[in-house]
């Protein structure tokens, strides 16, 4: 067994600086504060490990990550990994058709909510895509918009209409106020 002293037994750990040029990961953002250990392992392990792993590209680990989250029904990560697979290649047809065939291996509840977490994730996706961003500070002092372009974006998708709608009418909102 490794002999310790009393002072580094008792000397603070600190954890390595994980954040990236850009800033901390996401994992840092969502965890470092209270689970710093479960955030390095999703950074150190999970990420630049089994993510990275020769076996299966990335673009293929997507959407076997994406129905193993809605087989167990976790829209908090549904969102970011349905995120990662359009990162990675995976096309919204596909993540669709996914969800789908999942609906009858999984269950309708688990595809209906996958559905609706895809639904919000690409009405703020389309938003943001038009520059209406406030979080972003395209849209400073007009974030009471962004409910209004949401509602838009969403009868786009809904409508198939496709993108035009809801930047004329963001245009034409942003005008009037």
């Amino acid at each position: 067994m490794e002999q310790v002293s009393d002072a580094e037994f008792s000397s603070p750990v600190t954890a390595p600086d994980r954040s990236t040029p850009s800033g901390p990961s996401p994992a840092q953002q969502l965890m470092d504060d209270i689970a710093p250990k479960l955030a390095e392992l999703t950074d150190n392990v999970l990420f630049a490990d089994v993510w990275d792993r020769p076996g299966l590209s990335q673009r293929d680990r997507s959407p076997v990550t994406v129905s193993a989250l809605i087989a167990m029904n976790r829209p908090d990560q549904i969102r970011s990994h349905l995120a990662r697979a359009l990162g990675n290649g995976v096309t919204r047809e596909e993540l669709i058709e996914a969800i789908t065939q999942l609906a009858f291996y999984t269950g309708w509840p688990s595809a209906v909510t996958a559905v609706a977490v895809a639904r919000r994730s690409s009405r703020r996706k389309a938003v943001e895509h038009a520059g209406y961003s406030s979080a972003r500070g395209r849209c400073p002092g007009r974030s009471h918009l962004l409910p209004l372009l949401e509602v838009a974006a969403d009868f786009n998708a809904a409508s198939g209409i496709g993108n035009f709608l809801h930047v004329n009418l963001a245009a034409r909102l942003t005008k009037l106020l």
